[in-house]
């Protein structure tokens, strides 16, 4: 109530000072014309309204001038330079109170800790909680002291320096800089530049269209703080210009204030109902607050009485406090967004439930008392305002994407490489989501980072690429940074001809690198291997068919779950994964591991069930299981696929480079030709012959991908630590005409021959980019590790972001937009920029959206 009573105050206020800005003038320009004495009679008559500017050409008044006119201004002593800025005041004074309003929750906690019902632990957390608080803000209060000292003295040690030197002050606005309080006081002395020519320059395009064309005098009468500028034949608002930095200048123009206006066919009017440029700009919310901090610069005594008055500094502090508050209040909302986010979980509810983000908010106010008074009063404000409908959830679900898909641009930005993937997957709306990452290097750190989430009703190669080539350029990242792309084995994306990686090549009229997806090659190597003999097939059929028994019914899941559970390491039976055939390694060592526990299950249910189907699939699949040939297969797989299993794990990670992955690809044929050799593994069950070539098939597959891509890569193998005495000048030569900005290979020759015996004391490639990383002497070896790092080994990453499409666009969620789905998928695969975020430069941003209800104290300063 108090608050409302003070704007209808200054409302007041606004309107008599409005009424007495012209009378200033007046006074102002009177006071001139006693000085001038040798101004012309009939210059003085035209001078009907505001001159305030009687001779513009006359030689700007130095600074001795200025603080004569300074002295007679103020008819008091000279005041300190920061008791100008009662801001300062206000701000200073908040921080004092929040700390002791801090101390008086000390005094609590002394009284607390006498308590014989006191918990130690939660009292010691409080205690560590309220002092972190109270550092913070006497950090913040020390800074904000010391910060406004040190501006006292450079403003006292510029004006020293600038009367010694007898430096001038011009008038003209097109001059405008900082100025000091002494210069502030001429200019508010002398008033605006209001200079009356001749003739002012005309705009003839404006002239030929019969249009006003050029300034004219007659505006000074309407808009007495209106400017003209000789220099740039522009217009200017001398409040705006002088005082426009302020509460309620936060969305002023910069037009009226540093560029200058000069549109003078719509400074009258723009249309039949539409008002023109000054009567727009002289009737702003900024113009007027502006213009009221003028009349309290000009009125020094009441300036002075104004600060001097203790209850409207109590109100200014009172009202930076709700803003602080506001600001703490948005900060809180977009921290529960950005929680809710980073957990994959939905925001909204329904009639009988009103959702995860009304409930954590409600969360943070039972432990919040000033947060949760701030929501109890919102009846209270003029807007009935609380921001947690779902049009506001929406938005700082935007305002965090929007923030951390800037992050990762700002990043690709900066590199000198980048590498394109992108794959598909269908959701629980039937819809093809097609999602796109790049990988670049920052700082010979591997980066991989999803850029775009959208549907996509085709799977033709040419509208893929035609897709991916268009969100690069909304994201306004260069194709010519592009040197390698990976898909998977799919022909719409790999094929020569008509696949992604051929019509990428067309679009940008040249070659770029494929390097076909490492993981997804090694699961169908997995899969082919897995139907290639009846044995195998035999074998995860019984692994099927058994975890379905299971599975279907719960009386004999549990009484299989009460029999592993008396064991110290067993382990529930899996199901076979239909996309990820490596996760069959976890089922068949699920098994082996059980075995002896479900044949002891399978054995009381053949026999104890009630059910005479049950008991029959229950003697059936106990049969299979003790069969010999079952269980041997059993044994090959696990040593098979174990091997098999920590190649794709590998394959996987983000940080793998593509040497590393032909390595490890190396080790695993090297296995494979070792189970092969071996006589003993399947020799009572298969022939020799069939069984070395089922394993040769699969051994040919790994050896051809290793050799296409070794193929590829052939003047790259010798830089890895392994290999890297090994390096050439023709290896170098090649490289120059592979690497792009790669000037001389000569020069890269000499670096990395410099460089190669602590290159091959490198342990991994890990270490070598370390190497690399505190070498900046060695420029072009840097840039040829750069490009070897973004080449991609995988579509993992793309394969993770499906992982979280599930969670994320579950059955409750269907009808989500793509650009909701975009940022909610954004927070969950890349929550290390989420983490990042400067939630109070989001909530300064979030005030500056759109005109806001409420105010915040970041939008202020």
């Amino acid at each position: 109530m108090t608050i409302n009573m003070s704007n209808k105050n200054e409302k007041r206020k606004m309107r008599d000072d409005n009424k007495g800005i012209k009378k200033w003038f007046k006074s102002t320009k009177e006071e001139t014309q006693i000085k001038s004495n040798g101004d012309d009679s009939e210059n003085n008559k035209e001078s009907t309204i505001v001159d305030v500017c009687p001779d513009f050409s006359e030689a700007p008044p130095s600074l001795p001038e200025i603080h004569h006119i300074t002295q007679t201004l103020e008819s008091i002593e000279e005041q300190p330079a920061f008791h100008e800025d009662q801001n300062v005041i206000t701000k200073v004074a908040v921080e004092l109170k929040e700390l002791y309003s801090l101390l008086s929750e000390c005094e609590r906690k002394i009284k607390q800790s006498i308590s014989p019902e006191l918990c130690q632990e939660t009292f010691v957390v409080e205690s560590l909680t309220l002092s972190n608080e109270i550092k913070r803000i006497s950090t913040t209060l020390a800074e904000l002291c010391s910060n406004q000292l040190a501006s006292v003295t450079d403003t006292r040690r510029n004006i020293a320096d600038k009367r010694n030197k007898n430096e001038t002050i011009s008038r003209d606005p097109a001059d405008n800089k900082k100025y000091d309080d002494d210069e502030l006081r001429y200019l508010v002395f002398k008033g605006p530049a209001q200079p009356k020519l001749a003739s002012f320059p005309q705009n003839l395009v404006l002239k030929a269209k019969h249009y006003q064309c050029s300034f004219t005098t007659t505006w000074y009468h309407d808009y007495p703080l209106l400017e003209y500028s000789i220099k740039n034949n522009s217009a200017y608002c001398f409040s705006c210009r002088l005082f426009g930095d302020g509460p309620g200048g936060e969305k002023a123009k910069d037009a009226w204030s540093v560029n200058g206006v000069d549109s003078w066919s719509k400074m009258k009017s723009i249309g039949k109902t539409k008002a023109g440029k000054l009567a727009a700009h002289f009737k702003s919310t900024a113009h007027l607050s502006s213009q009221q901090r003028l009349l309290n610069f000009k009125n020094k005594k009441t300036n002075i009485d104004l600060m001097l008055d203790g209850n409207c500094r109590q109100a200014d502090q009172k009202r930076e406090q709700l803003l602080k508050l506001n600001e703490k209040v948005i900060i809180s909302l977009l921290d529960a967004a950005r929680f809710l986010a980073r957990q994959s979980l939905g925001f909204r509810g329904h009639n009988n439930n009103p959702g995860n983000f009304l409930e954590t908010v409600n969360l943070i106010r039972r432990h919040n008392p000033t947060l949760n008074q701030w929501f109890n009063d919102c009846s209270l404000r003029k807007y009935h305002v609380s921001y947690l409908t779902f049009h506001a959830q929406n938005e700082f679900i935007q305002l965090l994407g929007d923030a951390i898909h800037k992050l990762i641009l700002t990043d690709i930005y900066e590199a000198k490489f980048i590498s394109i993937t992108t794959d598909s997957t269908s959701d629980r709306s039937h819809k093809e989501i097609y999602t796109i990452a790049i990988r670049f290097e920052k700082d010979f750190e591997v980066n991989e980072r999803i850029i775009a989430v959208s549907e996509l009703t085709s799977k033709v190669g040419q509208d893929i690429c035609d897709y991916v080539i268009n969100q690069l350029k909304q994201c306004g990242i260069s194709s010519e940074k592009i040197i390698a792309q990976s898909y998977d084995n799919a022909s719409n994306m790999s094929g020569k001809t008509l696949g992604v990686q051929a019509c990428i090549n067309k679009k940008l009229n040249r070659s770029v690198m494929y390097i076909p997806c490492s993981t997804h090659f090694s699961n169908l190597v997995v899969k082919h291997g897995s139907i290639i003999s009846v044995e195998y097939v035999n074998c995860f059929g019984i692994l099927k068919e058994l975890c379905n028994f299971f599975s279907g019914s719960m009386k004999r899941h549990a009484l299989l779950y009460k029999n592993l559970y008396a064991t110290e390491y067993g382990l529930l039976i899996k199901d076979l994964s239909k996309t990820r055939w490596s996760d069959r390694y976890n089922s068949i060592r699920a098994v082996l591991i059980s075995y002896k526990e479900i044949v002891e299950t399978l054995d009381d249910l053949s026999v104890n069930d009630k059910e005479a189907k049950s008991r029959f699939i229950a003697g059936n699949l106990l049969k299979k299981l003790k069969s010999f040939t079952f269980y041997t297969v059993l044994l090959f797989l696990k040593n098979l696929f174990s091997s098999i299993n920590s190649l794709i794990i590998h394959l996987q990670k983000p940080q793998m480079d593509i040497l590393t992955t032909i390595d490890i690809l190396n080790d695993t044929t090297k296995l494979l030709d070792q189970l092969s050799a071996d006589n003993v593994n399947m020799d009572s069950i298969l022939k020799e012959s069939l069984r070395t070539r089922r394993l040769s098939n699969m051994n040919e597959e790994f050896k051809d991908y290793l050799t296409a891509l070794s193929e590829k890569l052939k003047w790259f193998a010798h830089l890895s630590p392994k290999f890297i005495h090994l390096f050439s000048m023709n290896d170098a030569k090649e490289l120059q005409k592979i690497v792009p900005t790669l000037d001389d290979g000569g020069l890269l020759f000499s670096e990395l021959h410099l460089l190669k015996l602590k290159i091959s004391n490198c342990i991994d490639m890990n270490e070598a980019c370390d190497l690399m990383k505190r070498n900046n002497r060695y420029p072009r070896a840097q840039l040829v590790f750069k490009y070897l790092l973004t080449i991609p080994v995988s579509i993992a990453t793309n394969e993770r972001s499906f992982s979280k499409l599930k969670i994320i666009k579950n059955y409750l969620r269907t009808t989500m937009s793509n650009e909701r789905l975009f940022h909610l998928m954004l927070y969950a695969t890349e929550k290390d920029k989420l983490d990042q975020l400067d939630l109070a430069a989001l909530a300064s941003d979030w005030g500056k959206m759109k005109d806001r209800r409420i105010e915040l104290s970041v939008c202020q300063h």
